[in-house]
């Protein structure tokens, strides 16, 4: 039920969520129980009193009534459903949703899938933060590679997009200007895709080799 951010790299995203108006739409990638969602709508609704609409993409297939869970974790925390806007289906899926109504968000979470896929097509979402916006990834580190690579070549291709804070395996990213073209290109998708697999093979042939 609790947040599975450590208390350091929650302290340190609430304290750039203090000092930034985002008041806009705010998604989150991969909620497993709602902890997080559940602290970060707490922390709206105590200091900024009002909890900006949420969109929470899961497939909610993390654990057996997974949303039941979340809905009780919300309740518990006294912090209305209404807000929250749940697309239960695949990161890739949920964003054919947002091609059609074409959101703009202030804040983006990205705490799903740590394959570089998957990662790299979560980012796929940034097209829709608006300049000034915030997009944090948890387990940014070399311990989770595919979030990791991800990151890194995310940053390498788009440099309108800064880093704002690190706090452990937190990264906080602000788009500082419009992009020239859609952020993360089906080329991008497919070299993590390979860069992934390739990963899988080495990291099986090292565990073998360990063991023989």
């Amino acid at each position: 039920m609790e947040s599975e951010i450590p208390d350091n790299e929650m302290n340190a995203l609430l304290n750039q969520l203090a000092c930034l108006d985002l008041q806009g739409k705010h998604l989150e990638i991969g909620t497993a129980a709602g902890g997080t969602l559940c602290k970060l709508c707490s922390f709206y609704k105590e200091h900024k009193n009002e909890i900006p609409q949420f969109w929470v993409v899961d497939p909610m297939k993390y654990f057996n009534d997974q949303l039941i869970v979340i809905k009780k974790n919300l309740q518990k925390n006294n912090i209305e459903a209404k807000k929250i806007r749940f697309l239960i289906c695949k990161s890739r899926q949920a964003q054919k949703i947002a091609k059609i109504e074409n959101p703009s968000f202030d804040f983006m979470l990205i705490d799903g899938s740590h394959k570089q896929k998957y990662v790299t097509e979560d980012l796929m979402w940034s097209r829709f933060l608006r300049v000034g916006g915030l997009l944090c990834a948890h387990d940014f580190s070399p311990q989770f590679p595919g979030v990791f690579r991800s990151i890194n070549e995310f940053l390498k291709n788009y440099k309108n997009y800064k880093v704002l804070f690190t706090e452990g395996s937190l990264i906080g990213i602000q788009k500082v200007a419009p992009s020239a073209s859609h952020e993360v290109s089906l080329g991008m998708i497919f070299n993590a895709t390979v860069q992934g697999f390739l990963s899988q093979i080495t990291n099986s042939l090292s565990k073998r080799m360990r063991f023989n």
